[in-house]
């Protein structure tokens, strides 16, 4: 009898070791990962001056594209940001850098508690405007704290819209493609409108 409760105390006392250890590893590692615990970042100071622009490109628009997922997208706040710039201004040196974010990217939006795909962020509220904001903070997060002054959005019609104003574009077609609309095109240079 004596061995059996010495092997039990020996179990007791060793499970509750390996779960006081566990513990304290979730903590630490808690703690320490940036998207679940993320620090209050610092502007960085410089004596140069910059304007940074968030461009969006928003799944929403046109009336037979379904954009990421498989249903059409009936209001604004169905959409996602699928397409994610910043143009950064260089006000002393009149330099332009310009910088794709993935939207697939996981990332912390400040103010909401969990981890987001960036193109999510934009969901992340609960009226337009709050979901620019929030796409602008995770973007500004994700870039170390840059500030982001301004944004533009748009929306499929206006891609439309931009593409016809400039009269639209010369491709060159490695390959004969159909389009969705049942269009087809062969290899070579193509005009799209």
């Amino acid at each position: 009898m004596k061995q059996w409760f010495r092997r039990s105390l020996a179990l007791f006392f060793t499970v509750t070791m390996l779960f006081v250890q566990t513990i304290g590893v979730a903590e630490n590692y808690k703690s320490h990962n940036p998207l679940i615990t993320p620090q209050k970042l610092q502007e960085t100071k410089t004596q140069q001056r910059y304007t940074n622009i968030l461009l969006l490109g928003i799944d929403f628009g046109f009336w037979d594209y379904r954009g990421s997922g498989s249903k059409f997208k009936k209001t604004l706040e169905d959409c996602h940001t699928d397409a994610i710039m910043v143009v950064s201004i260089n006000m002393t040196t009149e330099e332009v850098n310009l910088i794709s974010l993935p939207r697939d990217t996981v990332t912390y939006i400040p103010e909401v508690h969990g981890i987001y795909k960036l193109n999510g962020a934009f969901n992340c509220a609960d009226t337009l405007e709050e979901g620019f904001d929030r796409i602008c903070d995770a973007a500004s997060w994700l870039l170390g704290g840059i500030p982001i002054d301004h944004y533009c959005a748009v929306d499929m019609a206006a891609m439309i819209a931009l593409g016809d104003f400039i009269g639209g574009v010369d491709m060159e077609l490695e390959m004969n493609y159909t389009g969705s609309s049942g269009k087809y095109y062969s290899s070579g240079m193509q005009h799209l409108d």
